[in-house]
């Protein structure tokens, strides 16, 4: 869409009005053959729908579009118009060009920020001072700074809970670690302690029979040494006879002589 045109001061050159929107081109485009202008807004629309000239029905497409000449648009920034705030009460007139510095330095722009001259010092647009209430603005703002407290603090909360959550279900993992592992701890601990009985149980027959074998030999060496002892009385008996025989004989020579 254009600039309006009764913006303007004095009377503005048909070649500088969009045909379209019947106002002062703004952001002109222009069709190649027959170098009709219009507005960038207004000639996109048109050929959304149109597929020609809006006024010798040429061929157009989006595509086709070109900027204006740099001499067109120098005379379109010069044009001198009033300012967006005129109905505030600005009085300025300024060159098309130079508008958009002068709007951000306007003292009428009605949403310019400036400090409440009242006392409050609370910041509020320039075209909100006659309906601004001190005491209402400060109750106002000192409710949105309580409510911007809170939900810092329900934020804050929420990360500290969420931080807990998260620190929780560490803990339980890691109490589950610990109980797989002391599971498995046990269960070595157990099979341990049935190879260690059943060790001890091997030791126990094993003793078992070298006390028995033991036990044989003992019998044995005391069989053998009651017959060592019969073979000495045996052989005591013997040598007594032999002594007796011998002495028999001997009596039997002297008597025979």
């Amino acid at each position: 869409m254009g600039i309006n045109i009764d913006r303007f001061v004095g009377d503005v050159d048909s070649n500088f009005i969009c045909s379209i929107c019947n106002d002062v081109l703004e952001d002109p485009l222009q069709a190649p053959m027959c170098e009709h202008a219009f507005c960038k807004l207004c000639i996109s629309q048109w050929l959304n729908t149109n597929h020609s000239c809006p006024l010798d029905r040429e061929r157009l497409t989006i595509g086709d579009l070109r900027p204006v000449s740099r001499i067109l648009r120098s005379f379109i920034s010069r044009l001198a118009l009033t300012c967006n705030n005129q109905i505030h009460g600005c009085p300025a007139i300024v060159a098309l060009e130079e508008l958009e510095t002068h709007l951000l330095e306007c003292s009428f722009d009605p949403k310019r920020l400036v400090s409440c001259s009242s006392g409050c010092g609370i910041t509020i647009c320039f075209g909100e001072r006659a309906n601004h209430n001190c005491a209402r603005s400060l109750r106002l703002e000192m409710k949105e700074t309580l409510e911007r407290v809170e939900k810092a603090n329900e934020d804050k909360m929420s990360k500290i809970l969420g931080i807990n959550a998260n620190l929780v279900q560490k803990l339980e993992r890691v109490e589950k670690a610990n109980k797989d592992k002391m599971s498995k701890i046990l269960g070595i601990n157990a099979n341990l302690v049935k190879k260690l009985e059943r060790v001890e149980k091997e030791n126990e027959d094993k003793m078992s029979k070298i006390l028995g074998i033991n036990a044989n030999l003992v019998q044995k060496l005391e069989r053998v040494e009651k017959a060592n002892d019969d073979i000495l009385k045996i052989e005591t008996v013997l040598v007594k006879l032999d002594t007796e025989s011998a002495t028999l004989k001997q009596v039997n020579t002297n008597f025979e002589k």
